[in-house]
């Protein structure tokens, strides 16, 4: 910019007379002006060409290449031909990384997070193809690289690896639909809670209705068809889920209660403690997740853990206060005193 002010003032500035024609100092004064914007237009464009020499062989080749080409109008821009080579060679080698990805990881997709096993499927299967058709459509969009011999060859391969990608796309969804859910009977059958392999009393949905509920979940925000079966457990998903917390939060409330019960005193509380436990044996007997009795049996247990905290803390409290106090004074209290030494002799 400097330079084109230097240039412009030099002519701008002197005095010329127009009406002597012999004068031919402005002719001068002209084809130096034009000689150094001529140079000062090389020297940009020199400039672009070295700070944007890596971009042709990126995602933001096609972008840039559109603006050089405007550019080009104005400032001459060298090897123009080579460049649209170099994009094109990119996308296509884009479309070959691609396909070879696909026929690499098409057996086991690195699924993307929070995703379930066949939605994971599809949605990696349909990135790969969003991020495939992007690039070709960027060339099909472009006058001068769509009518090279090269985009016809970048075309077919693309065609190909779409068929197969679609038919990936099918088989996945006819897995989905064509799967065995007579299962589910059984898993709905189960009682709500179970012994684990410790010893612990945890909750009992089976991972089988886990599982389809975020399958189902997944999918209808991806407008795959559900069966229905897996429509009728997504239809009902806030109930399970209502279920499940009520009871990881009645397990939890009567573990942090019975826990509470100081070592001193555990022994009264055994007959207690005894009964707290029996309330837990219907949701391990006969209370399924399809009984319409599941709430009662909550509201009982919590019930009985909330009167269980409310005895643990009054027996704390006479424990601590009444025994405890009345023990450390009478410590301190002198039964008999002993006499000296010099009674003893």
């Amino acid at each position: 910019m400097h330079t084109f002010e230097e240039a412009k003032k030099a002519v701008t500035t002197c005095q010329y007379d127009y009406l002597d024609y012999r004068n031919n100092e402005f002719d001068k004064d002209y084809n130096t002006f034009e000689d150094k914007t001529n140079a000062l237009r090389e020297s940009i464009g020199n400039t672009i060409e070295e700070n944007f020499a890596t971009v042709w062989e990126t995602p933001q080749g096609i972008k840039f290449l559109t603006r050089f080409e405007k550019v080009s109008q104005k400032i001459m821009i060298t090897k123009l031909s080579e460049k649209y080579d170099r994009v094109l060679r990119y996308c296509e080698k884009e479309v070959d990384k691609i396909t070879k990805m696909f026929k690499r990881q098409r057996e086991d997709p690195p699924l993307p997070r929070n995703y379930s096993p066949v939605a994971g499927r599809i949605k990696w299967s349909r990135c790969l193809m969003h991020n495939m058709t992007e690039t070709v459509e960027s060339v099909c969009a472009h006058p001068v690289l769509r009518a090279l011999p090269a985009s016809a060859d970048m075309m077919r391969k693309y065609s190909n690896t779409r068929s197969l990608i679609h038919n990936y796309e099918d088989t996945m969804k006819a897995v989905w639909m064509n799967q065995n859910l007579w299962d589910v009977d059984d898993c709905l059958n189960n009682t709500l809670l179970r012994i684990d392999d410790n010893g612990s009393v945890v909750v009992n949905l089976d991972h089988t209705i886990r599982l389809l509920i975020r399958e189902s979940d997944c999918l209808v925000k991806m407008g795959v068809d559900l069966p229905i079966v897996c429509h009728s457990l997504y239809a009902k998903k806030n109930y399970f889920t209502l279920v499940n917390d009520s009871l990881q939060f009645l397990l939890e409330d009567y573990l942090r209660t019975v826990r509470r019960v100081k070592l001193e005193v555990r022994p009264l509380f055994l007959p207690q403690v005894v009964r707290l436990s029996s309330l837990l044996l219907p949701g391990l007997r006969f209370v399924g997740w399809t009984s319409d009795d599941w709430r009662e049996f909550i509201d009982r247990a919590n019930a009985a853990i909330k009167s269980f905290d409310v005895l643990v803390t009054r027996v704390h409290d006479i424990y601590t206060n009444r025994i405890i106090y009345m023990l450390s004074g009478m410590q301190e209290v002198t039964l008999i005193t002993l006499p000296g030494e010099c009674f003893i002799k």
